[in-house]
C-alpha cells in the first residue's frame, strides 16, 4: 500500500523494551516525522520510564496463549491458593472476560469456583459498563455482536456496519433534544469495575509476583475493603481502536516509592484505562494525595503528553443503576459519556 511502512525483525519475536521503539518509530514515520525528531521523542517519553519499569504486555488475538501451569494436576489457584474444599479446572478461564472480545487470551490457574464467582460477580460490572461499545464497534462476545436493549432504547449493528438506535421519547420529553440518556437494566458498582481491572492483571503476570500482592488480591474478593482509591486515566480515542482486549502491566524494578509498583493499561475499543495497582506490598503510600499522583502522572510522560485524558473516581462501592449519556449531531456524528 501507498505511504505504508513495513520494520522486519528477524528471529524471536521482539521484547517490550524492543518493541516500542520500532512501533516509536513507525508511527514516527507515518506522521513525516525525521529522523532525529523521532529519537527525541523517543527518549523524551520512554528512555526515563524504560529504566525503572519491566512491562509485560498480552493481547487477545489470533493465537491462543495461554498463562501459568499447563498440568492441571499442579496447578495452584492464583485467587484461592486451592484452599477450597473442592479445588477443580475443568472449565477454560479467560484472563480477560470473553464477552470483552477475548477468546484466546486463558488463564491456565484459575479453579473452576473462583471463575464461576468472578464472572457472576465483578466482572459483570465491567461488562455492563462497557457493552455500549461492544454494540457500536460490533466486539463479538459468546454469542456474538450483542443488541444492546435498555430501558428507552435498542442499540445494534446492521448489516451494513453502522449503528441503528431505536429510541423511546419519554413523556414531555424534547424530540431532537441532546444529549440523550440511555437507560439500561443494569446496575453497577464502581469499585467493582477497578477491581475487574486488577483482576485481569494479576491473571497474566508472572507467578513470582504474586506474593507482593496478597492484600490486593484479599480486595479483589471482596475480603478486605478500601474506601478511597486512586483516580483511573480514560482516554477516548479512534486512533487506539482495537478489536481485541489489551492488558500491560508495568512493575517497578527500583526502591524509588515516590512512584507506584506496578500500572495496569486496559484497552478496549477506543477506551484506554490507566490504573494504579493498590496495595502492592512494594509501595509506602496510596497515591491519593495529590501531589503523589501527579508525580506519577508527570513521570509517565508516554500517556501525559497525550491530551485529552478523564480523571474518573471509581472508588464507590454502592451499586447504582446505570445509565449512558449520548450526543448526536448527525446520524453519524455522536458521542457517548458513561455515568451512573
Amino acid at each position: 500500500m501507498d505511504n505504508e511502512y513495513i520494520i522486519f525483525h528477524w528471529g524471536a519475536p521482539p521484547t517490550i523494551e524492543q518493541g516500542i521503539p520500532l512501533y516509536s518509530l513507525l508511527y514516527s514515520l507515518k506522521n513525516g516525522d525525521s529522523p532525529d525528531k523521532f529519537e527525541k521523542t523517543y527518549e523524551q517519553l520512554f528512555v526515563g520510564f524504560l529504566g525503572k519499569y519491566d512491562v509485560l504486555s498480552f493481547q487477545s488475538d489470533d493465537r491462543k496463549t495461554h498463562v501459568g501451569e499447563s498440568d492441571k494436576t499442579k496447578r495452584v489457584c492464583r485467587f484461592c491458593d486451592n484452599k477450597r474444599e473442592k479445588v477443580t479446572f475443568k472449565n477454560r478461564a479467560h484472563a480477560i472476560s470473553e464477552s470483552l472480545g477475548n477468546k484466546t487470551l486463558i488463564l491456565n490457574e484459575e479453579c473452576d469456583e473462583c471463575n464461576s464467582e468472578f464472572g457472576l460477580g465483578i466482572e459483570r460490572d465491567l461488562i455492563a459498563y462497557l457493552k455500549p461499545f461492544a454494540s457500536i464497534f460490533g466486539i463479538k462476545g459468546k454469542k456474538g455482536v450483542p443488541t444492546y436493549k435498555g430501558k428507552n432504547f435498542t442499540l445494534s449493528r446492521n448489516k451494513a456496519g453502522g449503528i441503528d438506535l431505536d429510541y423511546f421519547i419519554a413523556t414531555g420529553e424534547e424530540k431532537g433534544k441532546s444529549p440523550i440518556t440511555l437507560r439500561t437494566f443494569d446496575c453497577i458498582t464502581m469499585q467493582n469495575i477497578y477491581r475487574t481491572f486488577c483482576k485481569y492483571a494479576l491473571s497474566v503476570i508472572e507467578q513470582e509476583y504474586l506474593e507482593k500482592f496478597s492484600e490486593t488480591l484479599a480486595w479483589i474478593k471482596g475480603e478486605k475493603s478500601i474506601v478511597q482509591l486512586p483516580s483511573i486515566a480514560i482516554l477516548k480515542s479512534y486512533r487506539l481502536l482495537t478489536a481485541q482486549p489489551k492488558i500491560t502491566i508495568s512493575m517497578r524494578t527500583d526502591n524509588d516509592y515516590s512512584l507506584p509498583f506496578a500500572i495496569g493499561e486496559f484497552r478496549c475499543n477506543y477506551l484506554t484505562f490507566i490504573f494504579i495497582i493498590p496495595l502492592s506490598s512494594d509501595d509506602d503510600r496510596d497515591f491519593m494525595n495529590k501531589g503523589d499522583y501527579d508525580n506519577f502522572w508527570r513521570f509517565f510522560k508516554h500517556y501525559s503528553s497525550t491530551n485529552g485524558w478523564e480523571f474518573i473516581d471509581f472508588s464507590d462501592g454502592k451499586k447504582k443503576d446505570y445509565s449512558v449519556q449520548m450526543n448526536i449531531n448527525t446520524p453519524n456524528d455522536y458521542s457517548i459519556k458513561l455515568g451512573l
